[in-house]
């Protein structure tokens, strides 16, 4: 059995999904229907959670698959509720990753998928614009700190009520990991 650490918030979790299962076990799946890999994601996304929340958790958990070769990390969605500076998330992401990468791990990080239409009333209206500058900002930093990436902007026809997503798009997520692992030649 190999196992990839799975990091974030609802995103990570799965939230709306009307499976409950998220893009974590669709991974799994994914690596054993298409390569016959036993691969167990654990998810360890946070509903809510923000990316100074999660810099506060995450040295712990690399113990919770401390024979994870890799870790996913999509983090930044509920920041944009937030009065957030952009060099703060900067940092934050900085430290997430330098601490994943300290257990060992091969991180990936996901760009943001989009925030649509007013689903939710806690998400400002300059919610995507914000999210399109922290895009920026994790691109830049997965290659300063040799991170791979994953794509998600192109997920918007998935979402169901401003930022979360459907099982389709949690499965096309999953696909979308796939892909980026693959592309940049990670095994788990």
């Amino acid at each position: 059995m190999r196992y990839i650490l799975c990091v974030g918030d609802s995103l990570t979790f799965g939230a709306r999904d009307e499976y409950q299962r998220g893009y974590p076990a669709e991974l799994g799946r994914l690596y054993w229907e298409r390569r016959r890999l036993p691969v167990y994601c654990v998810n360890a996304g946070l509903n809510g959670e923000t990316s100074s929340q999660l810099r506060n958790r995450v040295v712990g958990l690399p113990a919770l698959a401390p024979a994870a070769r890799v870790a996913l990390l999509l983090i930044g969605t509920n920041d944009t509720f937030l009065p957030q500076n952009p060099e703060i998330y900067r940092d934050n992401l900085r430290q997430i990753v330098q601490v994943l990468q300290a257990g060992g791990a091969r991180v990936g990080v996901g760009l943001l998928p989009p925030a649509l239409g007013p689903g939710l009333p806690n998400y400002p209206r300059d919610a995507q614009r914000q999210i399109d500058r922290f895009n920026e900002i994790i691109a830049a930093l997965a290659r300063e700190l040799a991170c791979f990436t994953a794509d998600f902007r192109g997920l918007g026809p998935f979402v169901i009520d401003t930022v979360h997503l459907n099982h389709a798009g949690y499965r096309r997520m999953a696909e979308l990991w796939f892909d980026a692992l693959s592309a940049a030649g990670v095994e788990p």
